[in-house]
């Protein structure tokens, strides 16, 4: 199971306040209350009192570190990530040896993706300062970003031994673990993060994984709901939330997730796909369509979408539309056994046996053991007058699943047609101790002068 990272908050180091009111004391072309305003001021009002101490020109290079770090840190809290960069870089530059900067500007690296750079900042403070749990915690979140997860699993050890308390970092190591299949560990790690800080999203997310993973459906979506609750816009929470719930068959609620998503990213192929798919599920299918499309035009190499509207064109009947869709799927990936296995079904429904029995050719060849494509190719023979061909594979059916009332009256007609009456019959009445509403054996026991008990 591929865990998708999530960010854990972003930390900046707050300390020493007293000592950075020290540096920023007003200097003149400031107010009295910039130097205090530029440190605790809500961002707007910080980024205003750190400007004009800046622009004072009366700072020396240690204050005008600490009022570039402070207006840096207030840039990023209104989401300013490359002006924040700026200025936590400008103030490395008056001060080398600020690691708060090189701490802040890491995390506003990461945030954009500079995942080298973060790193390369994070190693410059644990080499200034080698006990500092949150520089291993977040060089940690880097690595695994990167997709080094064995690696993020180190720094995440390094945090926790220097405080084995540090929610967060159990947190993420869980999520590593849980990237790598390692799902008791990662439990543990969740729980005890939770139980060290019950409004860790991330940990309520990773547990709801593992649940799921292990079929404990109502588990799951707890887990899942806890998550959206401490953050409302955790979007792969309603994504898995909405499959859970689509499984389930609780389709209004899976709608509500996924539409939910697309309205977070409408760019996301997988979320239309996914809603499609619930919307076929309720017989919605024109609305099915309309989203299966979507993930299409957003993902145009997605075999699953092609596949998928296929599915909902044959369910109207549309067959050679979804003939098309499930050649393109194919096309894109070509040992896709269900996607030949629906196109055989629609071009058997079309009358074209011959091309249909050359796709379960092509199912069996991918999936050996799998009984529909034997009883669907030997329908197909039978349909295409050849039922002497299709009995072998009627018997390949039954053998493999004997108590299939389908395929024992697949196995009925092909003998019936054969004129082995009392095989015929014995399979017809067979089908119907199994099911005894089955009309195809019914109407096949009345052709034959039969009753369903001898």
């Amino acid at each position: 199971m591929a865990w998708r990272w999530r960010r854990l908050p972003e930390r900046f180091a707050t300390g020493g306040l007293l000592f950075f009111v020290a540096l920023l004391a007003p200097a003149a072309g400031a107010r009295g209350d910039d130097a205090a305003d530029c440190i605790k001021a809500p961002a707007a009002k910080a980024i205003a009192a750190c400007t004009r101490t800046i622009e004072s020109g009366t700072l020396n290079d240690a204050s005008l570190s600490a009022a570039y770090f402070h207006r840096g840190k207030a840039r990023f809290d209104i989401g300013k990530i490359t002006a924040a960069i700026e200025d936590l870089t400008t103030a490395i530059i008056y001060k080398p040896d600020n690691m708060r900067a090189y701490m802040a500007r890491a995390i506003a690296h990461r945030r954009e993706g500079q995942l080298l750079f973060s790193i390369n900042d994070l190693n410059k403070v644990i080499a200034a300062s080698p006990e500092n749990e949150e520089a291993y915690f977040n060089r940690a979140i880097a690595f695994a970003l990167k997709g080094r997860i064995k690696r993020a699993m180190r720094d995440f050890n390094a945090a926790l031994k220097r405080n084995p308390e540090h929610a967060g970092a159990l947190a993420g190591r869980g999520a590593a673990q849980l990237s790598l299949g390692v799902y008791e560990p990662a439990l543990a790690d969740f729980d005890r993060a939770l139980a060290l800080d019950p409004k860790l999203a991330n940990a309520h997310y990773g547990r709801a994984r593992i649940m799921a993973s292990q079929s404990k459906v109502k588990e799951a979506i707890k887990a899942y709901s806890s998550a959206i609750s401490l953050n409302p816009n955790f979007i792969s929470a309603y994504a898995d939330r909405g499959v859970l719930y689509r499984l389930t068959g609780q389709i209004d609620l899976a709608i509500a997730d996924f539409t939910r998503v697309v309205e977070a990213d409408p760019g996301l192929s997988g979320a239309y796909l996914n809603r499609g798919l619930a919307y076929h599920q309720r017989r919605d299918f024109d609305q099915a369509l309309q989203d299966f499309t979507a993930a299409i035009e957003r993902a145009p190499d997605r075999p699953a979408a092609y596949h998928s509207r296929g599915v909902t064109y044959s369910a109207m009947e549309r067959y050679p539309e979804a003939i098309a869709d499930f050649t393109k799927a194919i096309e894109l990936k070509n040992d896709y056994a269900v996607a030949y296995y629906n196109r055989a079904i629609a071009l058997r429904r079309t009358g074209k046996y011959e091309q249909a029995i050359a796709d379960y050719d092509r199912v069996i060849a991918l999936s050996p053991d799998q009984p529909d494509a034997y009883n669907n190719r030997a329908w197909a023979y039978y349909k295409w007058g050849k039922p002497e061909v299709g009995l072998a594979d009627a018997e390949k059916a039954v053998s493999l699943k004997p108590d299939n009332p389908g395929y024992l009256d697949t196995r009925g007609q092909i003998y019936e047609a054969l004129g082995r009456k009392a095989d015929a019959i014995a399979d017809y009445r067979t089908a119907l101790k199994i099911a005894p509403d089955a009309k195809t054996s019914q109407d096949g026991l009345k052709r034959l002068g039969a009753q369903p008990q001898p």
